[in-house]
């Protein structure tokens, strides 16, 4: 008699044919569920044990969909709450399967440490709750290669920006392969960041399909202290950012090789910047985006700022803004919004710079594109749309190329130091006026 027939036998004979098909099915190395390590799934009661027992079962783990939720009460003394073994997978069964995490004490945590390569998370929902504010949650800490978050839902329970920091993905070690897709995010600070002091390497970051609302921090990648290279945004949806202002934006990235940024919605009011480049982004597609909104800046590139001051650009950078519509939906209200600044803070940065705005429709903003002391630079603007901004095109410092440009009801104004040529543009009841800068 084979064992699955033996099983059947077990199972009509006694009352203990749970624990025994358990038992027989990791000896066949089926998937383990928190069921068969006594979780309950009521929303009542701690479930915590079950998990934590289920993780140091085997590498594949199912969470079936329960009518309520299972609550995950976190120890005051687990900061690192779980830590599943090289190649595990954790999947669900949708928004049916989610992990309420309770958290009592003040601290630090990681709720997914992600410190071994080839680790899957699928198909299932996060809910933080913090009785008090703490320090910093992290949901998945990732310091190993190969980390794939696909289809969950995850809501940091944040209702202001002074409480707790919740970061639904930190990269706290050295990564090669980050992949993110169809993910929803709300009421949490930023994603995919790490600390200005970090130096280990980031590479290959894929964020797909996510959609972010209510959020107090932005979606990107912070990596002045190290290499951050290859990384992808693509079709998703950046909702409110509630942390408003000039130093807060929906996305944002620095000291990135390689960057793209395609086909995003940014349909949010951020009252900051929709897309924030700044320090060393070397060779950025900003490619098809739609920032429509009550942003301060749609597009916003910058060699640093007062944060970051004393850094400096040394390498050749490529900057490519290309088929994007810029438009925004209040700009008499701010008075000082752009649809494109591309501003250098620090006048020795050397670059070289080479810049090209083409196929964009920028319109209702204050101003539509301005470069700012910009030096070294081959500035390309090209076959964009301008309209109904109050100033149209600033640019100072460089060598200019303005053509074929349709500008509309829109002022502009060509401030230069180096040469400059404008071919033949479009231009309905604007006016432009070009300045040679004194020296």
């Amino acid at each position: 008699m084979n064992i699955i027939g033996l099983i059947g036998r077990v199972c009509q004979a006694t009352i203990f044919c749970t624990t025994v098909v358990a038992t027989a099915s990791f000896a066949l190395g089926t998937t383990a569920t928190p069921q068969q390590f006594g979780a309950k799934g009521d929303c009542i009661s701690d479930d915590y044990a079950a998990f934590r027992t289920m993780f140091a079962s085997g590498k594949s783990y199912h969470i079936p969909a329960v009518r309520f939720c299972y609550v995950i009460a976190v120890p005051a003394s687990g900061h690192v709450v779980f830590a599943l073994p090289a190649a595990a997978t954790l999947d669900g069964d949708g928004r049916r399967s989610k992990l309420d995490f309770t958290i009592s004490a003040g601290g630090y945590y990681r709720l997914f440490s992600a410190s071994a390569a080839d680790q899957t998370f699928r198909n299932f929902a996060i809910e933080v709750k913090a009785a008090k504010p703490v320090a910093q949650i992290t949901v998945f800490a990732q310091a190993a290669d190969n980390l794939d978050i696909e289809s969950l839902t995850i809501d940091g329970g944040m209702s202001s920006a002074g409480g707790q920091r919740v970061y639904p993905l930190q990269f706290v070690g050295a990564t090669n392969g980050t992949h993110v897709s169809n993910v929803a995010i709300t009421r949490t600070s930023a994603l995919g960041l790490k600390r200005n002091s970090d130096t280990f390497p980031t590479r290959n970051v894929y964020f797909r399909g996510l959609i972010t609302t209510s959020m107090y921090g932005p979606v990107g990648l912070n990596s002045p202290g190290g290499p951050a290279q290859n990384v992808v945004v693509e079709q998703s949806t950046f909702g409110t950012n509630l942390n408003p202002g000039q130093e807060s934006y929906l996305v944002g990235f620095s000291s990135v090789k390689n960057l793209r940024v395609v086909r995003n919605r940014f349909p949010g009011s951020s009252k900051s910047d929709a897309l924030h480049l700044e320090e060393a982004n070397d060779d950025a597609t900003i490619f098809d985006n739609s920032i429509e909104g009550p942003h301060l800046r749609g597009i916003f590139f910058t060699d640093g700022n007062h944060r970051l001051a004393g850094r400096r650009n040394l390498s050749p950078t490529t900057l490519k803004i290309v088929g994007n519509v810029v438009r925004s939906l209040a700009h008499a209200s701010l008075g000082k919004d752009v649809g494109v600044y591309i501003h250098i803070a620090d006048p020795q940065n050397d670059g070289p710079f080479r810049i090209e705005g083409r196929l964009n429709r920028v319109d209702r903003y204050t101003r539509c594109f301005i470069a700012d002391n910009v030096p070294s630079t081959t500035l390309l603007v090209q076959d964009n749309i301008f309209s109904h901004c109050g100033l149209g095109i600033y640019l100072k410092s460089g060598t200019l190329d303005v053509r074929k440009n349709d500008i509309i009801d829109t002022k502009i104004s060509l401030q230069v130091d180096n040469a400059v040529s404008i071919s033949p543009n479009r231009v309905i009841n604007s006016q432009p006026t070009v300045q040679r800068s004194s020296h």
